[in-house]
C-alpha cells in the first residue's frame, strides 16, 4: 500500500466514520470520545477492530473505500457499532473487576469476561471460518446488538444480513436489543 494513496483515503473518509460514529453515538451508552485510527487490510470483510489493551478502534480504510464505492456504506456503521459494542463490554468488565459491587450489569460484566477467558477465534487451525467464533457471548451480544441498532435506524435492509451461522433465536435476541435500546432511549429522554 503506497503511502500516499493511503494518506489520501484518510483524508476522504475520515469525516465519513466520524459521522458515523457521532450520529450512533446516543446508542452507545458508554463515555466519549471514543478513539479510533486507520488502518490497512487487504481483506475488505476485516473492516474493524477494537483492542480491549489499548481501547482504539482501528478502521480498515480498504474496507471502508470498498464499501462506500460499491453503495453499501451501512455495513461499515454496522460493523463499528459492533465493535464499539466490544468497548462497552470491556467498560463493564473494567468496572466489574474495580468493584463488582458498583458495577452498573454485574451479570453482563460476568458473562462477558467468561466469554472472553474461553474465546473462540474466528479462524480454525486450518484457516477456515470457525462457526463456534459467532456463538462466543461477546460476539453473539455484538452481532445483535448492531443488528438492532441497525434495524431500529434503518428497518429492514437487504445487504445487511447476520452471519449465516445465527438462526431463530439470533432474531428474538435482535428483538430484546430492539427493545432494550428504545426503552433506555426514552429513558434518557425523560
Amino acid at each position: 500500500m503506497e503511502q500516499e494513496l493511503f494518506e489520501r483515503l484518510k483524508m476522504r473518509y475520515a469525516d465519513v466514520v466520524e459521522k458515523i460514529i457521532f450520529e450512533n453515538r446516543r446508542f452507545f451508552f458508554q463515555p466519549l470520545p471514543i478513539p479510533w485510527e486507520f488502518s490497512w487490510n487487504d481483506d475488505v470483510s476485516f473492516i474493524a477492530s477494537y483492542s480491549r489493551k489499548t481501547g482504539v478502534l482501528k478502521v480498515n480504510l480498504n474496507a471502508v473505500d470498498f464499501y462506500v464505492s460499491n453503495d453499501t456504506p451501512l455495513i461499515i456503521e454496522c460493523f463499528l457499532i459492533h465493535e464499539i459494542r466490544h468497548r462497552y463490554q470491556s467498560i463493564n468488565m473494567h468496572q466489574y473487576c474495580i468493584d463488582h459491587n458498583t458495577c452498573v450489569d454485574a451479570e453482563y460484566a460476568r458473562r462477558c469476561i467468561d466469554s472472553y477467558d474461553n474465546y473462540i477465534d474466528p479462524v480454525d487451525e486450518n484457516g477456515q471460518t470457525n462457526p463456534a467464533y459467532y456463538y462466543n457471548y461477546v460476539e453473539e451480544d455484538a452481532f445483535a446488538y448492531s443488528h438492532a441498532v441497525m434495524r431500529l435506524k434503518y428497518g429492514y435492509v437487504p445487504y445487511l444480513m447476520p452471519p449465516i451461522y445465527y438462526d431463530a433465536d439470533f432474531d428474538n435476541i435482535v428483538n430484546l436489543y430492539m427493545q432494550m435500546v428504545k426503552s433506555k432511549l426514552q429513558f434518557s429522554k425523560e
